[in-house]
This record gives structure tokens, C-alpha cells and sequence, in this order.
């Protein structure tokens, strides 16, 4: 637990976003709640699932103002890369895991 936290912190170190970010609300439900977090200078996505099992979570390209093409790049847990397609971003969430990316623009 402490290893878990000391790494939590240090990504709010790294990310001014999460530190003095605006707060975007994006999935709330039983088991799984994502939000981002976004600065001037980027956005970061936090998704936590409880689950004892995976989820699919989908959010909308126009709830984080992007576009199709736009990427999340893993930053704490998370291990691939998701772009957007079709208007969404489809994210695999493994169980009881909190994972954070960081939003990059379409090319």
C-alpha cells in the first residue's frame, strides 16, 4: 500500500493537472469511475474500476474536447496506447485497478 501511494503522489508531482486541473466528470457508475483532470498544458484521465472483474469503459471524444485520431498514452499502470475511433475511446480496465493517461491531440 505504501508503494502504491508513494507512486500516486508522484505522478500528481509530475502532472501540474492533476494538482490545479479543472475536474471533467466522465464515467460514474457502480463499479467504475473515470474522470480528467485538465491543466492549460494537458489532460490527464483517471480511470478507477472496484470490479472483481475487467470492464470496458467508453468515453466520448467530445466530453475531453478531442477528436478521432486523439490517443490516451498510459502513464501509471495502464500498458497500451487507446486512439479514438468512431467519436469514443474504448478502455479495457483490468480488475480493481486504478489506471491514469495522458491525452495526446489527433495527428
Amino acid at each position: 500500500m505504501y508503494e502504491w501511494t508513494r507512486d500516486w503522489i508522484a505522478l500528481r508531482r509530475q502532472h501540474p493537472a492533476i494538482r490545479h486541473g479543472s475536474t471533467i466528470d466522465l464515467v460514474y457508475e457502480e463499479d467504475v469511475n473515470a474522470f480528467a483532470r485538465r491543466s492549460n498544458d494537458e489532460t490527464i484521465l483517471i480511470i478507477v474500476n472496484r470490479a472483481a472483474i475487467p470492464k470496458k469503459v467508453t468515453i466520448p471524444v467530445g466530453m475531453i474536447e478531442t477528436t478521432d485520431g486523439a490517443q490516451l498514452l498510459p502513464v501509471r499502470i495502464a500498458k497500451d496506447r487507446v486512439r479514438a475511433i468512431g467519436g469514443k475511446f474504448t478502455v479495457d480496465v483490468s480488475p480493481r485497478i486504478a489506471v491514469a493517461y495522458k491525452l495526446i491531440g489527433a495527428e
